[in-house]
């Protein structure tokens, strides 16, 4: 049988549009499942992000705390007052 024969009956054309919303649906139900799994990803990522960034501001206190001059001298020894100098001499 021929298109031209399915397309002449009137069940051939019900047959065509039932397939074609057939089609329609799946792909729409393809469409709403890729958005929902798109959904979750962003906030694993979101959440994963939020850990990163406390994380980061952890480190960069702790960086100023390593780095600051006080600390520098106290790690060199510099930090000595005037009797500390002299007694070592």
């Amino acid at each position: 049988m021929g298109l031209r024969a399915i397309l002449s009956s009137r069940l051939g054309w019900i047959t065509l549009l039932g397939t074609a919303s057939f089609v329609l649906a799946l792909g729409r139900i393809h469409v709403r499942a890729q958005t929902t799994l798109i959904g979750y990803e962003i906030g694993r990522l979101k959440s994963t992000e939020g850990k990163e960034l406390e994380q980061r501001s952890a480190l960069r206190m702790q960086l100023a705390k390593v780095s600051s001059q006080k600390h520098l001298n106290l790690i060199s020894g510099q930090d000595r007052g005037p009797a500390e100098v002299l007694a070592t001499k």
